[in-house]
């Protein structure tokens, strides 16, 4: 066994030597290797390995796979901040014309898509964003995917096309309020380490003094990517449901507007619902919730349990009162850390000196900025506004869970009047917001949306 390991050993190391020099150089390698003493091998002996037992589980609980290491508890209160959640909204719009002249704007129809990205968690960022792309789907054709569905874009341009040929030929002519409307926009309400929790509002206008609103609210959890149900908040069951209810008879007794708005009548006829009780029972359902930053949310649908413009209801319950009721991973963590924004030009950052973990368009044609989280900021929200008496989103573009010592790279238009864009976060266990503005010089600057006019 000894001799023929040697001898393996000296043919590799011919075969070496052979291929890195000449014959007669192999030659005078050959004769030194010749005399060469090689330490003696060990002495191994082979032993079968003895039979492991197999485990026995125990009665009481089932013993656990083997590829299966057994998982600690998270404790969610003190979850440190990573696995930043950042949402971009993009946005889809088609606008038609009359089938006669192809002059006149018969159909508007857009909608919202929020682009969901995880650190860490690009799996269930996937699993988000695949039900997502099945809303915008259902939305653009009208079809049942699994969510409901919807009016659809060519059902919406066939009532306008068929509602413009009736006006022409009653020898009328075609106005801009008669252009139908088919509208979807998406708000962030909640995004951080536990919890995704999404806003949609969709509205058709197809005739008539008033258009039709429908609102949704999908609620995701952002570690594994599933859709949440409001039972799965907590592990009470049946108890839950009756302490919600008893809390939104609460509210209701509360505030005497609740009895302005809530028609029993109405309600009896679109949820069954005999009284108060039941209306607050039958609101707890699939789309009909969401969590922001505040708390739990419950809505009615428009027209549902009241008419007009008060026909939709919200019950608000903040966490404090949840704290007791629902699992403590769904509890937003601690904001109490201070922070905040610095703006500064693109070209006049150092290369590599910040990271730049996302890059927001909001003005093709605008500068670029670098938007420096100083310390620690949270739930970040980048809006268009607008003024009236005060400024107010008009869309969301960007949302971050938490930024620090990091930036986005934001490229944007310098408004010459008006700011355009809010910036709004949580800092130091306050709600912040500041508009992207010039100052004194002309520069770009981040100014308090308290102030009443710019321009």
């Amino acid at each position: 066994m000894k001799t023929m390991r040697k001898s393996l050993i000296l043919l590799l190391i011919l075969a070496l030597a052979l291929s890195m020099a000449g014959c007669q150089e192999s030659q005078e390698l050959l004769d030194k290797l010749e005399n060469v003493e090689l330490p003696p091998l060990p002495e191994i002996t082979e032993s079968p390995a003895p039979e492991a037992e197999e485990p026995s589980p125990s009665p009481e609980t089932e013993a656990p796979a083997e590829s299966e290491a057994p998982e600690e508890p998270v404790d969610y209160e003190t979850l440190a901040l990573e696995n930043r959640v950042t949402v971009t909204v993009g946005s889809t719009a088609y606008e038609e014309l009359d089938p006669q002249n192809g002059e006149k704007l018969i159909l508007r129809f857009s909608y919202e898509t929020p682009h969901v990205s995880i650190q860490g968690r690009e799996e269930a960022a996937g699993r988000i964003n695949d039900y997502l792309a099945m809303l915008d789907e259902t939305f653009y054709t009208g079809n049942d995917y699994g969510a409901g569905a919807a009016t659809g874009f060519n059902a919406m341009l066939e009532f306008a096309q068929d509602q413009y040929g009736y006006i022409v030929s009653q020898g009328e002519e075609y106005e801009e309020q008669y252009c139908f409307s088919a509208t979807r926009t998406v708000s962030v309400a909640r995004a951080d380490e536990q919890v995704l929790s999404l806003w949609y509002d969709d509205y058709y206008y197809t005739g008539g003094t008033r258009g039709s609103q429908e609102d949704k609210g999908f609620v995701f959890d952002a570690q594994t990517g599933e859709k949440l149900q409001l039972e799965d908040l907590s592990g009470e069951g049946e108890a839950f449901s009756a302490w919600l209810t008893e809390t939104m008879l609460g509210l209701i007794d509360a505030d005497p507007d609740y009895y302005g708005r809530i028609e029993l009548e109405t309600a009896k006829t679109t949820l069954g619902a005999e009284d108060l009780e039941g209306v607050c029972r039958a609101l707890q359902r699939e789309d009909s919730w969401y969590l922001d930053m505040d708390g739990l949310v419950l809505f009615s649908g428009q027209n549902e349990i009241g008419t007009g413009v008060d026909g939709d209801v919200e019950f608000h319950i903040p966490y404090e009162q949840l704290r007791d009721h629902v699992d403590s991973r769904w509890l937003p963590g601690d904001r109490s850390a201070p922070g905040h924004f610095v703006l500064t030009p693109m070209d006049q950052v150092e290369d590599g000196s910040v990271e730049i973990i996302d890059l927001l368009t909001a003005d093709e044609d605008g500068e670029s900025y670098c938007l420096l989280a100083e310390g620690a900021v949270y739930d970040v929200r980048i809006s268009r506004v607008q003024y009236a008496t005060g400024f107010y989103g008009t869309a969301q573009l960007w949302s971050a869970s938490h930024m620090s010592g990091c930036a986005l790279q934001l490229q944007a238009a310098l408004p010459e009047g008006m700011p355009e864009l809010m910036i709004s976060y949580t800092a130091g266990g306050e709600r912040h917001s500041v508009l992207l503005s010039q100052d004194e010089t002309g520069s770009a600057a981040l100014v308090d949306d308290s102030i009443e006019a710019v321009g």
